[in-house]
């Protein structure tokens, strides 16, 4: 028989340094009264392997010689060249057989936060405690507000482009899977919602294995992973996500001693942790989960006060300082630009979820971002344009305007066209006034969106020209994909609805985004091809609404759209929702909806050789509006059963 598993002793004992008799409760614990708990992982149990450990030497004179040299660099700072002659530097296990998905290893060690740094201070909770004199209190080494030291060295300029130089440990030192999916992020999705995150500021850290700051978490890390891989077209990543996002659930909900649920801290790596699950959530179609995870991180971005403007706190009191020495961006800047990445995010989720977005224009006195300049080396974490054939490391800061500007129409919109009348409207007089004023609204919207498209820049244009030439560019493929979804979300609801009333062009002004999104479709399959496609959300929730539109003109027999063979486009469209179906589960929803579409009106069960061929009658206007009075707009636009419900179902 094998002998019996020792068991570590309990904590309490291992504190005190005391014998334990290892009984449940021991016998210390017991005579005190206390709780009597013992460590969950056994260090002791962990045994090497000879190659494991030949790895792990190697390894060690690999980052011994890369600690010389990045200790012979000329931009090496005194803290840095002293911390290596001190021999003080923090051991990570990183890289090797360390990374695993079970229980038992942890994908990148991060050091446990200090209590103090930890405390809530109010709106201030994200930050280190500072004195009246700018120290901090919290002993962590300080870091100005405006970090401008050894810049002139550090800083270079290429073709108008601002650069940082920093030294970055090699790639064979992450796990290539993690780094795969956080470089896959990084390249095809940052720009679509994720401009809470500041890229440079996050590799700064992660690529210096510096993984517990105010920039990096081990839940903000997998989080990202997880999105990353999801979205990736790479099958061997789409299969970690699943343990990418179980790992950055655990990390961020549970104490890591009681395995308790813990939100004692609010921090910022925290709030967009929660950010990128809730859009994971929303891309697997748990929309529920993707809301009640958004409006924590929301909460926590209130509970932080990150909404008001840094230049209006006293000096030294509310400044990110838990960064490494050298840190080269201006962290006034880096807020402000987290601060309306997040509100374009809440306000994404707001209008696919047709809810008033938490954070409004009228409540934040934060002033606007600006551009921030990027760091060499990370060309692995940049888009490549095969077209220019090269990388595109501009600051996201043109598609971030652009994007803010859009959202606060829509903000605007929600309440005003879709929100849901106080009382049930009965008289026949008081639903056609009500009508009339959202079908003004209506028109407004639209003259607001088209004076964005008139002011937007030329890379960003939506004229199809530019589209068919540059619409491959991922950098901006989120401003015209969430334009193109604002003007469908507006329209579509009314596009059934008579365009004699008031001079509705509902139906006309979705065509026209119908054919721009299939300008940019066509540019993207030119250059990548379908093998190579990563579905964005903004970008799928867009084709959807497109597919929407094209049944409802197939159901009144129309043929064409701008002299475009409706068939053809819808046929595109569908093969693109096929290649997301793996990604996002509306794609499946909308594949379905189409099929549900062309078979109830035209009595088949499939769609080949059929479209086109076929009407039915139009809705009954009364459901149409009175959904659209009670405030269940996406309901109305994503749901086929309301379209497909005939007069004899009224």
């Amino acid at each position: 028989m094998s002998k019996p598993a020792r068991r570590n002793s309990c904590l309490l004992c291992k504190q005190r340094k005391v014998r334990c008799d290892m009984n449940d409760p021991c016998a210390n614990c017991k005579r005190k009264g206390a709780v009597c708990q013992y460590p969950v992982k056994d260090n002791r149990s962990v045994r090497f392997t000879v190659s494991k450990m030949e790895k792990t030497q190697t390894r060690l004179r690999e980052l011994e010689t890369l600690l010389g040299k990045i200790r012979d660099s000329p931009t090496a700072s005194s803290e840095v060249i002293a911390l290596i002659d001190q021999g003080n530097i923090a051991s990570d296990p990183v890289g090797g057989d360390y990374y695993q998905t079970n229980e038992n290893f942890s994908v990148i060690a991060v050091p446990e936060s200090d209590g103090e740094n930890s405390t809530i201070f109010g709106p201030i909770s994200v930050f280190k405690k500072y004195s009246r004199h700018g120290g901090s209190s919290g002993g962590s080494s300080e870091v100005s507000p405006n970090n401008t030291s050894r810049e002139s060295e550090q800083r270079v300029v290429i073709n108008d482009i601002s650069y940082y130089n920093f030294v970055q440990f090699p790639k064979t030192s992450f796990d290539s899977d993690l780094y795969d999916s956080i470089s896959s992020f990084f390249k095809w999705q940052y720009t679509s919602n994720y401009m809470f995150i500041h890229r440079e500021s996050f590799l700064f850290h992660f690529l210096q294995h510096d993984f517990d700051n105010s920039f990096v978490s081990e839940e903000l890390i997998y989080a990202i992973a997880a999105l990353g891989a999801r979205f990736s077209s790479k099958r061997i990543l789409q299969l970690k996500a699943g343990a990418y996002y179980s790992r950055a659930v655990s990390k961020m909900f549970l104490h890591p001693r009681t395995l308790k649920i813990d939100f004692s801290t609010a921090t910022l790596t925290k709030l967009q942790s929660l950010l990128c699950l809730a859009f994971l959530e929303i891309a697997c179609g748990n929309l529920t989960s993707g809301w009640l995870l958004s409006g924590i991180a929301f909460r926590i971005g209130s509970n932080i006060g990150f909404e008001r403007d840094p230049s209006e706190w006293e000096n030294g009191q509310r400044s990110l300082n838990n960064v490494r020495p050298g840190y080269p961006f201006d962290l006034r800047v880096v807020q402000r630009r987290i601060y309306w990445g997040t509100y374009i995010a809440d306000h994404f989720i707001s209008l696919i979820f047709g809810r008033y977005p938490s954070l409004k224009r009228f409540e934040t006195s934060i002033g606007p971002s600006s551009d921030l300049y990027n760091l060499t080396n990370i060309h692995d974490f940049l888009f490549y344009d095969p077209v220019l054939g090269s990388f595109h490391a501009s600051d996201a800061i043109v598609p971030l305007e652009a994007l803010v500007t859009l959202a606060r129409i829509s903000e605007s919109m929600l309440l005003d066209v879709f929100a849901p009348v106080s009382t049930t409207i009965k008289t026949k007089e008081k639903r056609a006034q009500e009508i009339r004023k959202r079908l003004h609204y209506l028109a407004a919207y639209n003259t607001r969106l088209d004076d964005w498209v008139a002011s937007l820049p030329d890379v960003l244009s939506v004229a199809n020209e530019a589209l068919q030439s540059h619409g491959h560019n991922y950098v901006n493929i989120a401003a015209r994909s969430s334009y193109f979804l604002t003007r469908l979300s507006l329209n579509r609801p009314f596009a059934i609805y008579s365009d004699e009333v008031q001079d509705n062009k509902s139906l006309a002004l979705c065509e026209d985004t119908v054919i721009q999104l299939h300008s940019l479709l066509q540019s993207i399959d030119k250059v990548y091809g379908l093998v190579e496609f990563e579905p964005t959300i903004p970008l799928v929730y867009s084709i959807v609404l497109g597919t929407s539109v094209l049944s409802l003109n197939i159901s009144r027999g129309q043929k064409e759209v701008h002299g475009r063979d409706i068939k053809s486009i819808l046929n595109f469209f569908l093969k693109f929702l096929e290649f997301s179906s793996g990604s996002l589960e509306i794609a499946k929803s909308a594949m379905d909806v189409v099929q549900t579409t062309l078979s109830r009106a035209n009595g088949s069960d499939s769609i080949t050789g059929t479209l086109g061929d076929f009407s039915y009658p139009l809705d009954d206007d009364n459901v149409l509006m009175d959904t659209i009075l009670n405030g269940d707009v996406i309901d109305c636009v994503f749901d086929p059963d309301f379209f497909l419900n005939s007069t004899a179902d009224l």
